[in-house]
């Protein structure tokens, strides 16, 4: 399979792309760091998008983002792993799954300033999915259903001090 690594670092960096699919049909990673902001402005992005397929995101560092305005797929199919940490945003308007279509999808929010907003999850959705918030990580959504279809499996844990989960 085909393997691709894109990383966008430092203030004043960016990356603006209508689609943006992180291992589809092969193995992929991105990485956003250091106050770069990456933003997907049509369709919305997968990580881990096809059978066999492996995606990993990470975005890292205060002023770091990832704008996906379109929604998010993580695990779609194959293994998709989504990481925001050392004070990196995410912000995701549209539907979220994470682990639906055959795929495994995970999600980690870590460390104080580290958030992903959100407007409707789906965590394991139709297969495994699981969201982690930890050492005073941020999730915001306005809806959240965990383990939403028969046979799915959804796990939400929120640990450490400062870390929340709101959801209205």
């Amino acid at each position: 399979g085909s393997h691709g690594t894109v990383t966008v670092s430092g203030a004043g960096s960016q990356l603006t792309t209508s689609t943006l699919c992180v291992g589809c049909l092969g193995t992929g990673t991105l990485t956003i760091d250091s106050g770069a902001i990456v933003s997907t402005t049509a369709q919305g992005p997968g990580i881990g998008h096809g059978a066999g397929a492996s995606g990993t995101v990470t975005v890292s560092g205060v002023g770091s983002q990832w704008n996906t305005p379109a929604g998010l797929c993580v695990g779609c199919q194959g293994t998709g792993t989504l990481t925001v940490q050392a004070g990196g945003v995410v912000n995701t308007i549209g539907q979220v799954y994470v682990g639906t279509g055959g795929g495994n999808g995970s999600v980690s929010v870590t460390g104080p300033g580290s958030a992903w907003h959100t407007v409707e999850n789906q965590i394991g959705s139709t297969n495994p999915g699981s969201l982690q918030i930890a050492n005073g990580g941020l999730v915001t959504a306005q809806d959240m259903a965990i383990g939403t279809f028969a046979g799915s499996h959804g796990t939400v844990t929120v640990s450490g001090a400062g870390s929340q989960l709101t959801t209205s």
